[in-house]
């Protein structure tokens, strides 16, 4: 399992995407993770760096509240940057190898149409 660290209001905390990450999430916003096809809004995205910082440590001190105590860009920033972390995250945890491209039979030419 890869673990990662985001800073959040002056704060590091470790984080994990996991299967554990998502059930966390559909716990906190109340359907599927697959349901969610965008992340578009900031209460969903804090849902999703929430759920990953708890599944590093169940005992993480972070709460909704403090996160959206949001005052400047900087703390927006390191929002983005957070979010981005667990969404790239979740990437590698899907990741599906790139099939194997097998070389497909040239395709009948006038020429070797005539020879068969």
């Amino acid at each position: 399992m890869t673990k990662k660290e985001i800073t959040l209001n002056g704060k590091t905390y470790p984080v994990v995407f996991t299967i554990k990450t998502m059930m966390g999430f559909e716990n906190i916003v109340g359907h599927s993770f697959f349901d969610e096809k965008k992340f578009g809004s900031f209460s969903v995205r804090m849902a999703i760096i929430i759920a990953a910082i708890l599944a590093a440590n169940k005992d993480a001190d972070i709460t909704f509240d403090e996160l959206a105590d949001i005052d400047d860009v900087e703390r927006l920033n390191e929002l983005v940057a957070a979010f981005n972390t667990v969404m790239k995250m979740s990437a590698e945890f899907f990741h599906i190898p790139e099939v194997i491209k097998k070389e497909e039979p040239a395709q009948p030419t006038e020429d070797n149409e005539k020879n068969v």
